[in-house]
C-alpha cells in the first residue's frame, strides 16, 4: 500500500493536465480590535472576518493565482490584517513536503477506518528536522522596545494519511506541526485536507475538495476553511509542478 502511495504522489505532481479551479477561503479570527491603550484585544471565540475567492490556474507547468472576489465584491484585494492568517500548500505543496522524494517520512501502520463511504487504510507519518520543509512564518511580534520581530521555522510534522488500499490515492491528510521551539510565537498549527474524485476534460483525478487550517500564537487563534470548486480544463496540456513549502502568516503578513 505504501508503494502505491508513493507512486500516486509522483503521478499527482507530474501527471495532471492544465486546469483552473476556484479556491474559496473563509477566515475566522479571535481578534477584537485595538483597545484605548493601543494594545490588540482578543476574544475567547472565533468570528468570521472575511471570505475571498482565488482563481487557481495551472498553465505551462506552473501554479498561478489571483484574487477574484472579496466579501462578494469583484476586483477587490485580499489583505491579511491584524489577527488574520494566510496559508498555502493545501493544494499540492503539503503532499510533496510529506511524501516527496526528499522527505523520507517515517511511516507506521495505524488501523482500518470507514471514511467517505469506503474502507481506508490509515498510516501515521513523521517528517523531522532538518528534512522538513513545513515552513511557519510569524509576523509581527512586538518586542518591549517597540521593534517588530518576524519569525520563521521549518517545523517537524506528524499526522495521519487515509489511503485507498488498492489505488494508493489519498482520501484524507491530517498534519500537525510538532516540537516547536519555546521562543517561537506560533504554538500550534494543524491542517486537514479532504480529497475526492474530480472530472477534468472527461477524465477522473483525485484532487483536494476542501481543507481546514487552525493556528494559535501566544494571544490569538485562527481558522481558515477552504473549498476547491469549479474544476475545469485549460486549453493546453503540460506537466504540473508545485512549490515545496508551506507558509502560514499571522498579523501584518504580506498581502495575498
Amino acid at each position: 500500500m505504501l508503494e502505491r502511495l508513493f507512486e500516486y504522489v509522483q503521478s499527482y505532481v507530474h501527471g495532471l493536465p492544465n486546469f483552473i479551479c476556484d479556491e474559496v477561503t473563509r477566515r475566522y479570527t479571535n481578534f477584537a480590535g485595538v483597545a484605548a491603550d493601543g494594545n490588540p484585544r482578543y476574544k475567547k471565540r472565533l468570528r468570521h472576518s472575511d471570505t475571498f475567492t482565488r482563481s487557481l490556474r495551472f498553465v505551462g507547468g506552473a501554479e498561478e493565482g489571483s484574487v477574484e472576489e472579496v466579501n462578494g465584491k469583484r476586483g477587490a484585494r485580499a489583505v491579511t490584517r491584524q489577527g488574520q492568517r494566510i496559508s498555502a500548500g493545501e493544494f499540492g505543496g503539503d503532499i510533496v513536503i510529506i511524501f516527496g522524494a526528499d522527505a523520507k517520512p517515517e511511516m507506521h501502520w495505524g488501523h482500518w477506518e470507514m471514511y467517505g463511504g469506503r474502507q481506508r487504510a490509515v498510516f501515521s507519518f513523521f517528517v523531522g528536522t532538518p528534512v522538513s520543509k513545513f515552513s511557519l512564518f510569524n509576523c509581527c511580534y512586538q518586542l518591549p522596545d517597540g521593534r517588530e520581530l518576524q519569525q520563521s521555522y521549518n517545523a517537524p510534522v506528524r499526522g495521519l494519511v487515509y489511503l485507498d488500499p488498492s489505488a494508493g490515492t489519498i482520501a484524507r491528510l491530517l498534519i500537525r506541526a510538532v516540537n516547536l521551539p519555546p521562543a517561537f510565537h506560533i504554538k500550534e498549527s494543524n491542517t486537514a485536507i479532504d480529497y475526492g474524485g474530480v472530472s477534468i476534460g472527461g477524465q477522473m483525478y483525485t484532487l483536494p475538495l476542501r481543507a481546514v487550517t487552525f493556528g494559535r500564537t501566544d494571544t490569538q487563534f485562527n481558522r481558515n476553511e477552504i473549498a476547491f470548486v469549479k474544476y475545469r480544463k485549460f486549453e493546453a496540456e503540460s506537466v504540473l509542478t508545485f512549490t515545496h513549502s508551506k507558509i502560514i502568516g499571522y498579523g501584518a503578513a504580506p498581502k495575498k
